[in-house]
């Protein structure tokens, strides 16, 4: 939650699903304890950018924001969003949040957590090439972690955010290199870095923003 009434997001969280068949879960970090929430509608990235007429620099950008039908009511923290550029956190720690699979495999009805260290984009490229033989290119929006020992995301947690000091820098993508097995430790997180977004989550949050 980055308002008491706005969702901060991955944009593939919403492939092949429709705001009235979908609800926020929000007041737990048990799924089973929270509270469901209806939407009035979400917005991608790209979705803005036609939109509001700016051109593209990148068609993959994994980045949303949901509006619900009515604010969550009530005490409690928004998060707020950090103002530091990629550049200016490499190899600082970080927290990683999600409901992905548990060290057993399953799917986690309570919230996981871990710790993970930014890496730079050549750190990273370099690791990918070395374990896979793949050269791929991190573009500028996009930032690597990775754990020690071992933190891989999984399915269920992308979408969900990465946290410096309380406060939201980044939303977890992916893994690379893709092919390997799910728990293969050779594998590094990618994340959507908010730093490169911060005019579209302005744009669409502020209260003269119409989408539907």
């Amino acid at each position: 939650m980055i308002s008491t009434i706005h969702v901060l997001s991955g944009a593939r969280c919403f492939n092949n699903r429709l705001p009235n068949n979908t609800v926020i879960l929000h007041g737990s970090n048990s799924l089973h304890d929270s509270r469901e929430y209806t939407i009035e509608w979400w917005i991608t990235f790209n979705e803005w950018s036609f939109y509001t007429n700016r051109p593209l620099e990148h068609n993959d950008n994994d980045i949303s924001v949901t509006k619900l039908t009515h604010e969550i009511q009530g005490n409690f923290p928004t998060a707020s969003l950090s103002l530091f550029s990629y550049d200016d956190l490499v190899e600082q720690h970080i927290e990683l949040a999600g409901w992905g699979l548990n060290n057993q495999g399953e799917l986690s009805s309570n919230m996981l957590t871990a710790t993970a260290i930014i890496v730079s984009h050549t750190a990273c490229e370099y690791h990918i090439h070395r374990v896979s033989g793949e050269r791929i290119s991190i573009r500028e929006g996009y930032f690597c972690t990775a754990g020690v020992p071992f933190v891989s995301m999984q399915y269920g947690d992308f979408g969900g955010p990465v946290l410096h000091f309380h406060k939201i820098i980044g939303i977890n993508k992916g893994t690379l290199p893709k092919g390997l097995q799910e728990f293969d430790n050779h594998k590094i997180n990618i994340h959507t870095s908010i730093n490169y977004y911060t005019s579209f989550i302005a744009d669409v949050i502020s209260d003269n923003f119409f989408w539907q």
